[in-house]
């Protein structure tokens, strides 16, 4: 079976991203886990207002958080794609988050991508 891992890409036009990059690190955070065939991930960069109210309606947390992840529910349909979901993350807090821990915003979105599909993918925190 091919290997197709397709992430798409959603931010306001606005925010300077590297598309590349985060869709470079996307594949190899979901390469990691040893999934193979076809394979499709959202990933959205938005900004703050509205990563306070998702972290409160799915969180019951105010404020926003850097990383959301939405996994579907039945992420394998009948045309075999995986769809594992979407990795929603705060531009404005990344890079305020870039700034404090001296890395760049390109270094800051990959962890927070990779966070997310860690996520996406069963390892989570407390």
């Amino acid at each position: 079976m091919r290997n197709l891992i397709r992430v798409l890409i959603k931010a306001n036009s606005g925010y300077v991203i590297n598309r590349q990059r985060i869709t470079q690190k996307a594949r190899r955070a979901i390469r990691r886990f040893g999934l193979s065939g076809s394979i499709e991930l959202g990933i959205a960069l938005i900004g703050n207002q509205l990563m306070a109210r998702l972290n409160y309606q799915y969180r019951q947390k105010k404020g926003p958080t850097d990383v959301l992840a939405f996994s579907l529910p039945s992420p394998k349909i009948p045309d075999k794609v995986i769809r594992l979901g979407e990795v929603v993350i705060a531009y404005p807090l990344a890079q305020k988050q870039a700034r404090t821990n001296k890395l760049s915003l390109d270094k800051e979105i990959d962890n927070l991508v990779e966070h997310g599909v860690n996520h996406l993918l069963g390892i989570h925190h407390d």
